[in-house]
């Protein structure tokens, strides 16, 4: 576990994590023969995208007040 000085590091950070989860699922997805557990873990994998373009657009859009926050 990393510690986190700032609230802008954390928020990398997570979003760095969210974007392994999606190419783990991709990656899951590819490997899985069964159809229904494809197409679950490829929603997953849609979901964590989805995610990660929403943290990108607060992350770029935040006040400088709160991304440099010490915690």
């Amino acid at each position: 576990m990393s510690n986190f000085s700032q609230v802008g590091d954390l928020l990398h950070h997570i979003n760095n994590y969210m974007t392994d989860r999606r190419d783990f699922h991709l990656a899951l997805a590819q490997k899985s023969a069964d159809k229904r557990i494809k197409i679950l873990l490829i929603i997953l994998a849609e979901h964590k995208s989805q995610w990660c373009r929403a943290m990108v657009s607060y992350i770029a859009k935040a006040p400088a007040k709160i991304f440099n926050t010490q915690f």
